[in-house]
């Protein structure tokens, strides 16, 4: 098959708007927060959960005294590794740490926490993020028409 200027400068011209198209909505919003459920032990969030268990009526999550836990920023200058205190939401019900889940109606060597909802910023959006796909699409524009041009010039 012969690779004539119009086949080439549309195979370039997808190739770019998928390149454009993936800068644009392939990356994952993860990379930058995290949230999720964890128990607040007074200075750190325990976010790793074990599982639940049940104590004289009363059910609790149990979560890793092991596992990830960040601590909590009382400053709020979201310091890396840490939540501000004003990302935290009490959900009013009582959790345990513990490294592993106790059987019904045992609470050896429980610390009681609170159950909460956190929220953690892990990297600063800068606000050209908002223009990311307008810039992706005037650059694979400027590629392809340079590419077309090319082609144009160096070919007989």
């Amino acid at each position: 098959m012969k690779l004539t200027k119009h086949k080439y400068f549309t195979l370039s011209f997808v190739f770019l708007q998928i390149c454009a198209f993936q800068l644009c909505y392939g990356f994952d919003d993860d990379d930058y927060s995290t949230s999720g459920y964890g128990c607040n032990l007074g200075n750190n969030i325990y976010i790793q959960k074990l599982g639940t268990t049940s104590y004289y009526g009363t059910s609790y999550d149990v979560y890793n005294t092991n596992g990830t836990n960040y601590a909590i920023d009382w400053n709020n200058k979201s310091q890396p590794n840490q939540i501000n205190s004003t990302d935290i939401k009490d959900l009013g019900e009582d959790c345990w740490v513990n490294s592993y889940v106790n059987k019904k109606n045992n609470n050896m060597n429980v610390r009681y926490g609170s159950l909460v909802y956190y929220s953690k910023n892990n990297g600063q959006q800068a606000p050209l993020d908002d223009y990311i796909g307008f810039f992706a699409v005037i650059i694979g524009g400027l590629g392809a028409y340079t590419l077309y041009n090319k082609v144009l010039i160096s070919t007989p």
